[in-house]
């Protein structure tokens, strides 16, 4: 499920685990529903090259989305 990674692309990193892994913004609100799914899919084919690609990308994140409060 790329349930995960999509929450990490919409909301960042604010508090990492330990520093050196360091911090990311936000994009819930600079990306569409697209733009954050081809970034998924490109993630999914780029280090995990061995497993299934992701279907319906593009719904999941609608759905994640619909789920942050404004």
């Amino acid at each position: 499920m790329p349930d995960n990674l999509i929450q990490v692309i919409l909301h960042g990193i604010a508090k990492p685990a330990v520093t050196d892994l360091g911090y990311m913004p936000a994009f819930k609100d600079s990306m569409s529903d697209g733009q954050v799914a081809e970034l998924a899919s490109f993630l999914r084919s780029q280090f995990a090259p061995g497993k299934p690609a992701w279907t319906d990308l593009a719904a999941t994140v609608g759905r994640i989305r619909q789920t942050i409060a404004r």
